[in-house]
């Protein structure tokens, strides 16, 4: 490849460029006119560099300056080019936090706020913003009063709104691209009033989290997973017991996750493999951080036996089965979509057991086994290959984000 030298721009060229132009900007027109993935990569690793030395400048900015988010000045958020802006109430297991992770490894302009902290203490949230920090008005969905976020929403390209989030103020959506996302009970149970609600706000793109959500009359749907971050999450692969096997279950929700279930087809094999494992289940609700600490200690995690909530279909894995999947650990848990699954993402790396018969057989075939190891594997090589931030964010890219830039 031959290098083509180039005289150095003069001031008075730079004077000609600009000032609204940022690096990240000429790094996307870049990546706009390049096919190689290769080249496409670099500048993303290139533009994420230049997006942290901004935050580090506006962090020092943050700490001299009263109210910089807000109000200020100098800095106004109508003249600061904000890429996609996420809002949500209640950032459900922390899932919006790694969106916005993602946004950030694509090197776009993210901003996150959020209304309140996360019961589940994760170390690294997203920040409150005051306005969103008031009761919701209904849950289903979320509702909260923009109050001060109108300006954040009218200068950024793209608007986020998280776990079926959306403020009810008088707000002139004309002009803002529009995503919203779904993942949980609030659009499980009430699909029909989160999409008339997004229609008329204008969403012209919908994140659909979870297969049993998809086709429920959402417009534009692109199904994209909650990521898991397998750089901070590494695998333990030993036996934690060498006499036997671990086997926990620790349920954020002990009815939606079938934990009766698991309890009794775990006390009826502890009868038949005496000796073969201990279950070390707990229904404790404890910090993120302690339940990682507690997926560690265990050779086999049972995440969920239950293929319903309420009168609708449930039945599908979640965060803990990917993240102890990250950790290293032989996962069962269930998926009444594994087909659609493996069509769109390739093979499914946890053991699947949607009853109790077929949860019998998953952990009795896992006991019987001389090393469990090459499930253990299997499993962690899944949630990095299928479902890490990197994957992730471009899926992200490639499904939503790239029809806005």
């Amino acid at each position: 490849m031959t290098l083509h030298k180039h005289k150095p721009i003069s001031a008075e060229e730079m004077n000609h460029v600009s000032p609204n132009h940022t690096i990240c900007e000429t790094l996307r027109g870049i990546y706009h006119k390049t096919d190689n993935p290769e080249i496409k990569m670099d500048i993303r690793i290139a533009t994420s560099m230049a997006k942290a030395m901004t935050n580090k400048l506006e962090s020092y900015k943050r700490n001299s300056s009263k109210g910089f988010w807000d109000e200020n000045e100098k800095y106004p958020f109508d003249k600061k080019p904000i890429d996609v802006l996420f809002l949500t109430y209640d950032d459900n297991c922390n899932t919006g936090y790694r969106f916005w992770m993602c946004a950030k490894y694509l090197g776009l302009n993210a901003v996150m706020f959020k209304g309140k902290p996360h019961p589940f203490g994760y170390p690294m949230q997203a920040p409150i913003h005051p306005s969103l920090a008031n009761k919701p008005v209904s849950a289903s969905p979320t509702m909260v009063p923009a109050g001060g976020i109108e300006s954040l929403i009218h200068s950024a390209k793209v608007v986020h709104l998280i776990a079926s989030f959306y403020p009810i103020a008088a707000i002139n959506w004309k002009g803002s691209f529009v995503v919203a996302q779904h993942g949980g009970t609030v659009y499980r149970q009430y699909p029909d009033e989160c999409n008339d609600i997004f229609n008329q706000i204008g969403a012209q793109h919908t994140i659909i989290q979870c297969p049993d959500l998809l086709g429920l009359g959402a417009k534009n749907e692109s199904w994209i997973y909650y990521p898991v971050d397998t750089v901070k999450l590494q695998p333990d692969f030993s036996r934690k017991n060498p006499e036997k096997l671990v086997i926990g279950h620790f349920p954020s929700n002990a009815e939606v996750k079938g934990t009766s279930t698991i309890e009794r087809v775990l006390s009826e094999l502890m009868s038949r493999y005496p000796g073969k494992f201990e279950y070390i289940g707990s229904r404790e609700q404890v910090s993120w951080s302690h339940n990682l600490d507690r997926m560690r200690k265990c050779d086999i995690y049972i995440e969920g036996c239950n293929a319903s909530q309420g009168d609708k279909v449930y039945g599908e894995w979640a965060n803990a089965g990917l993240e102890a999947s990250a950790l290293g650990c032989a996962v069962i848990t269930h998926c009444l979509s594994k087909d659609k699954y493996e069509a769109e993402f390739g093979k499914l790396g946890p053991i699947i057991a949607n009853d109790e018969t077929e949860l019998a057989q998953a952990v009795s075939s896992l006991l019987e086994m001389d090393d469990i190891t090459p499930i253990k594997k299997r499993c962690r090589e899944w949630a990095e290959n299928n479902h890490s931030i990197p994957v992730t964010a471009n899926r992200l890219w490639d499904k939503v984000y790239k029809n806005f830039f």
